[in-house]
C-alpha cells in the first residue's frame, strides 16, 4: 500500500465548544468549520492531561501523562517523529515559541528539520529601562486588587493607566503567532522541495494564537486587553483559589479576546491550506487538526489552564481531512482519548482515517484515565547529563490528580487531600464523594488499578533510566581514556 503524508495541526488552548462544527453560534471559525464538514470530526474526544506538558505525552508519545516520572521525550522507541523517521520519512516541526514542548523538553528528537523559536527568545534581551521597571511594580503592587476588591475593580482602576503607558511607551505583548510559523513553513518548503518530492513527509505544526495572552478585537483598548492578561497570570500562579466572583463584564470581554484569537487561528488554518496546495502536499495526505486542551474563561471562578481536571480542560475538538478522501462529514461518536488519536496517527501513514474508523471496535473506549501532576514544586530537580539537559523530572512524593470517565460518570482523585469526588457530565457538578459509597464503588477500583499499573511503570522506567545512564558514563569513561591513549602515543612518538 502506497503510504500517505501526515500532517499534525495542534492549537493550544482550543475549546471545542467555541468552533462552529461543535454547535457555537457565532461564525468565527468558517475555514475550521468547513474541513469538518468535510473530512472525520470526533464528537467525543478528550484529553489525557489538563494542560500542555500532560497532554503531549499523550499526543506524541501515545502514553499517560504520568506513565514517565517527568515531562518530556525520554525515550524515542515511541516518539512519533522518530517512527516516521525510522519508516523512511522526511520529518518537519515546528513550535511557535513554546518552552514546553521544545528541544529543551527533547521534541526537536526525530525531526530532520525543528524551529521552536527558542534562540530568538533567548537573544531577546529585556530592556532595563522606565517602562520596565513601573510594568514590574505595578504587578506587584496590583496583584491582590482582583482578590481583595474584585475583577471588575481591577478593570476600571488599572485598564486606564496601561493605556497611558501604551501612548507613551508602546509597549506591546510578545507573541508568537501563525504568520511566524507559516512563513517559517514557506522556507523550509522551498528549500527542502526536491527531498519532500522524493518522500513522504510528517508534518507538526504547533501554535500558540488562542493560548493567552490572547487577541486584541478591534474595538478593545490596550490597557482592558493588559488586564485581562494580567488575571489570567494572577490565577495561573495562585496556590490559592480567588475569593472574589469574577464578574460577567469582565468575562464578557475575556470571552471576546477569546474568539478573536480563534478568528486569527482561522484564518491561518486557512492559509495554511493554501499553501499547502500550491506545493501540491494536499494529495495523499491526513491533515489531523486537535488541541492539546480547552481553556476556562470564568467558570468555576477561574481563567486560564489551572491545574484542575474539569471538562472544560479536558474535552477537546478533533478533526481529521483527507482532501483526496473525504467527501462528506463523518462524525465519529465514540469516545476517544489523545492516546486513540495518537495510534490513529501512526496508522493514517498506510490507510486514511476515514476507513480506519470503520472498524469501531478497534477505539471505542468504555472509559477515559485523565491525570496530572498538582504540584510541581514538590521535589523537582534536574540531570546534568548532556542528554538529559533540561528534561524535568518529579520523584514520587509528588502530589497526583486522576480521574476517570465511563458512560456519563466522571470521578476524580486528589491524592494530596486523600478524597475522591464523583461528578456528572452532563452538569460538570463535583460532589465529594467518601471512599465507602456504592455507586462509584466499581469505578473506585478501576482507578485504584490503574493507578497501582502506572506507579510500578514509573518504577520500571527509572530502572531502565538509570541503567542508560550508567552504561552512558561507561561508555563515556573508556572513550575519554581512548582519546587520553591516543594523545600519549602520538606525543611518544613525537619525542622519539
Amino acid at each position: 500500500m502506497t503510504k500517505r503524508n501526515v500532517i499534525l495541526v495542534t492549537i493550544d488552548s482550543l475549546r471545542r465548544d467555541f468552533l462552529g462544527c461543535y454547535g457555537y453560534a457565532k461564525n468565527i471559525s468558517p475555514a475550521i468549520d468547513r474541513l469538518a464538514r468535510k473530512g472525520v470530526l470526533f464528537e467525543n474526544a478528550w484529553a489525557n492531561g489538563p494542560n500542555t506538558p500532560h497532554a503531549f505525552k499523550s499526543i506524541m508519545l501515545g502514553k499517560y501523562p504520568l506513565e514517565e516520572s517527568g515531562y518530556g521525550v525520554f525515550e524515542k522507541d515511541n516518539y512519533l517523529p522518530c517512527i516516521f523517521k525510522k519508516d523512511g520519512y522526511y520529518t518537519i516541526g515546528i513550535v511557535a515559541g513554546n518552552a514546553l514542548v521544545s528541544k529543551y523538553y527533547g521534541y526537536d528528537k526525530g525531526f530532520d528539520v525543528f524551529e521552536d523559536f527558542m534562540d530568538e527568545r533567548e537573544s531577546t534581551t529585556r530592556t532595563e529601562n522606565v517602562l520596565a521597571k513601573v510594568l514590574a511594580t505595578l504587578k506587584r503592587t496590583a496583584k491582590l486588587i482582583p482578590y481583595q476588591f474584585g475583577t471588575s475593580f481591577y478593570m476600571f482602576s488599572m485598564a486606564k493607566l496601561y493605556d497611558l503607558l501604551q501612548k507613551k511607551y508602546k509597549y506591546r505583548i510578545q507573541r508568537y503567532s501563525y504568520p511566524k510559523v507559516l512563513n517559517r513553513l514557506e522556507s523550509i518548503l522551498h528549500s527542502s522541495s526536491r527531498i519532500i518530492g522524493q518522500n513522504k513527509f510528517f508534518l507538526w505544526l504547533h501554535f500558540m494564537d488562542v493560548h493567552h495572552p490572547y487577541s486584541k478585537p478591534e474595538d478593545m483598548s490596550h490597557g482592558t486587553c493588559r488586564c485581562v492578561q494580567d488575571l489570567i497570570n494572577f490565577q495561573d500562579r495562585a496556590k490559592h483559589m480567588p475569593r472574589k466572583t469574577i464578574g460577567i463584564e469582565v468575562t464578557t470581554k475575556i470571552r471576546k479576546m477569546y474568539e478573536q484569537s480563534i478568528r486569527d487561528i482561522d484564518s491561518g488554518v486557512e492559509k495554511l491550506l493554501s499553501m499547502l496546495g500550491r506545493h501540491r502536499l494536499l494529495k495523499d495526505s491526513s491533515i489531523f487538526i486537535l488541541s492539546d486542551h480547552g481553556d476556562l474563561l470564568g467558570e468555576h471562578r477561574l481563567l486560564g489552564h489551572r491545574r484542575l481536571l474539569l471538562n472544560e480542560l479536558l474535552k477537546i475538538p478533533a478533526i481529521v481531512y483527507e482532501d483526496d478522501i473525504s467527501r462528506r462529514c463523518n462524525v465519529y461518536g465514540a469516545r476517544v482519548s489523545q492516546r486513540d488519536i495518537y495510534k490513529l496517527i501512526l496508522m493514517s501513514g498506510e490507510c486514511p482515517v476515514s476507513k480506519l474508523i470503520c472498524a469501531q471496535s478497534t477505539y471505542k473506549k468504555d472509559k477515559i484515565f485523565s491525570e496530572m501532576y498538582s504540584d510541581e514544586s514538590c521535589r523537582m530537580y534536574l540531570h546534568q547529563e548532556k542528554h538529559e539537559i533540561n528534561l524535568f523530572k518529579l520523584d514520587e512524593t509528588a502530589r497526583r490528580l486522576y480521574s476517570l470517565i465511563t458512560g456519563d460518570k466522571k470521578l476524580t482523585y486528589h491524592q494530596s487531600e486523600g478524597k475522591y469526588m464523583f461528578s456528572n457530565l452532563s452538569n460538570n457538578a463535583l460532589e465529594i464523594s467518601p471512599r465507602d459509597t456504592v455507586p462509584c464503588q466499581d469505578m473506585t477500583e478501576m482507578l485504584n488499578q490503574h493507578m497501582n499499573e502506572e506507579e510500578e511503570a514509573r518504577r520500571i522506567s527509572k530502572r531502565r533510566c538509570e541503567l542508560y545512564m550508567a552504561i552512558s558514563r561507561v561508555a563515556h569513561n573508556l572513550y575519554v581514556k581512548l582519546q587520553n591513549k591516543e594523545k600519549d602515543t602520538v606525543s611518544d612518538s613525537q619525542f622519539i
